[in-house]
């Protein structure tokens, strides 16, 4: 149990679906570049977007600002393929040259496309060694509603099966707040 600064190998799992509209999806993109900007220069990242369904974006690589490029003109549209994208993210994931294996899951929470359910995805991520942090992006009228307070716990439960943790960032304060933890 060390706490020292290893590279790992990060499948960021970004979602482009039509849910994530506006200024979640620029909030998503801020999120993402400040986890970059935060992590070891010999971390390795896959990236993976998904709406109505899940599509590898960019296969191994250590520069971070390639990953941030591949998001510049994504446009979000369809519907949400979540879990079907963290299992390709979990596969793909576990072939990565670094034993320390995370999955960075930017995304409202939604689902309603993808053919593995959610028992299916909760079972892989248990059984693998990759830890799943969620970070929530939800928008001013997600909060309080059903499908917000859905997303909130989808995130929380793939998270906590996984041995990681969702977060909820506010503000861009928060947010690298969360990104330094």
């Amino acid at each position: 149990f060390s706490d020292d600064d290893a590279p790992v190998s990060v499948g960021v799992i970004f979602d482009v679906s039509g849910s994530m509209n506006g200024d979640k999806i620029k909030r998503a993109r801020d999120a993402l570049a400040k986890f970059i900007q935060t992590s070891h220069n010999m971390d390795e990242y896959f990236l993976i977007a998904f709406n109505s369904r899940a599509q590898l974006l960019l296969d191994k690589t250590r520069d971070g600002n390639q990953v941030l490029d591949k998001l510049t003109f994504v446009q979000t549209r369809s519907n949400t393929a979540l879990y079907d994208a963290c299992y390709l993210g979990v596969e793909k994931v576990q072939r990565g040259a670094h034993p320390k294996r995370a999955l960075l899951l930017i995304s409202d929470g939604q689902d309603n496309n993808s053919r593995y359910t959610f028992n299916e995805l909760r079972r892989v991520l248990k059984e693998s060694d990759v830890t799943l942090y969620g970070i929530g992006i939800l928008g001013g009228t997600d909060a309080g509603s059903s499908l917000g307070m859905e997303g909130q716990s989808t995130l929380d439960e793939l998270a906590s099966v996984s041995g990681g943790k969702a977060f909820f960032p506010r503000s861009n304060a928060e947010m690298d707040d969360i990104f330094e933890q």
